[in-house]
């Protein structure tokens, strides 16, 4: 007896210092770096001392540079076999309209007895049918329109506090929005340049709004140009930083709202 309750006890230790490991491994924060650069956006992670580029891919761009080197005696074999199907299709496509026409003739001499012995009553009862079916759909729309109500609801309150909650939790820095305004009217750059700076204004009280004072700036530039060779290299980009600890705590409290809400709604 003495020799199992050791190995509980053990065993206790060993998941108590995994559980210990993982919760130190959740209090240290990711960073993604998000950055928009000469027509490239790119997305790296960066937790700890490792760091993972998810865009762009390398992969992808390996496989988009060995797809565009191509052979040309290839590329002129394949062009001859395309242009003799392109010639094949528009044969067959010439026989397959004449025997519609031929077709469609026929139709139009045997359509005027088919209606002559149809029953007049058929024709009335027809609208009558379709606005029952109509009437049908309605009804199953607002069923199921209800039915996702009641389904979301229970839902709504826990996901706004939630949302509030990791938005406050949430450090966005090293902003960065450089944006060249070109034209060769003077009037014109100066009228753009201020919508461009009134466009950013409202960004970033959008983002005072949400995140808080977790909100951190690097370089906001809009440089007017008249030459089209003039300005300043083009970037938007910033830095997100969140704690994964905290996310794990958000969705437990969402979870233990959501059922109290479930509760209380079928009270």
């Amino acid at each position: 007896m003495s020799i199992i309750l050791l190995i509980l006890k053990i065993l206790l230790y060993v998941l108590l210092g995994v559980l210990c490991l993982l919760a130190v491994l959740l209090m240290i924060p990711v960073t993604a770096s998000v950055r928009f650069r000469q027509g490239v956006l790119s997305l790296a992670v960066r937790y700890l001392f490792i760091k993972f580029q998810v865009l762009p891919s390398r992969k992808k761009s390996e496989s988009e540079q060995d797809d565009s080197v191509g052979k040309p005696g290839e590329q002129l074999h394949e062009d001859a076999h395309t242009d003799e199907a392109v010639e094949e299709e528009t044969t067959e496509l010439s026989f397959a309209l004449a025997d519609d026409n031929t077709s469609d003739n026929e139709l139009d001499e045997q359509a005027p007895e088919s209606f002559s012995s149809g029953d007049s009553g058929s024709g009335e009862q027809q609208p009558q049918q379709d606005s029952d079916k109509r009437n049908e759909k309605l009804g199953e729309k607002k069923d199921s329109l209800t039915d996702l109500w009641r389904r979301i609801r229970p839902l709504l309150d826990p996901t706004k506090k939630a949302v509030i909650s990791l938005c406050h939790r949430i450090h966005i820095r090293k902003i960065e929005i450089v944006y060249n305004v070109r034209g060769s009217d003077a009037a014109r750059v100066g009228m753009l340049s201020g919508a461009a700076w009134a466009i950013i204004g409202e960004l970033m009280r959008l983002l005072h709004l949400v995140f808080g004072k977790n909100v951190e700036y690097k370089e906001i530039t809009v440089y007017p140009c008249f030459d089209p060779d003039d300005g300043a290299d083009e970037r938007f980009g910033c830095e997100i930083t969140v704690t994964p600890i905290i996310i794990v705590l958000i969705a437990v409290c969402f979870g233990f709202r959501y059922l109290k809400e479930k509760l209380t709604s079928k009270e």
